[in-house]
């Protein structure tokens, strides 16, 4: 869905936290985080995957975005995503303003 049309940008207006699996139909989920991160998107992710790799795990780690490896529990899920924004939040308070629209 947020690559329908090859857009750049995804319609993702207002979303706080996107959770992506690696393996879609027509792409990975590294690929769409990668092109948000090329169009400056500050929107945090975390990837799932079952198949983990040494690749994706270093990509992930360069990227700075949170893998869970499957299978996880609802409580995994909900706690690396309260810690993530908790995180993103943190930075965005230190280190730099927030735009107001």
């Amino acid at each position: 869905m947020l690559a329908d049309g090859g857009c750049t940008i995804p319609p993702v207006d207002g979303a706080d936290l996107i959770v992506v699996d690696q393996y879609l139909p027509d792409l990975l989920g590294i690929d769409i985080i990668r092109r948000m991160r090329g169009a400056r998107s500050r929107i945090p992710f975390l990837l799932m995957t079952a198949l983990p790799t040494k690749e994706l795990f270093s990509e992930t780690r360069r990227l700075r975005v949170p893998l869970l490896v499957k299978p996880f529990s609802l409580c995994d899920l909900s706690n690396a995503a309260l810690l993530l924004l908790l995180t993103v939040g943190s930075w965005h308070r230190d280190k730099q303003p927030l735009a107001v629209i």
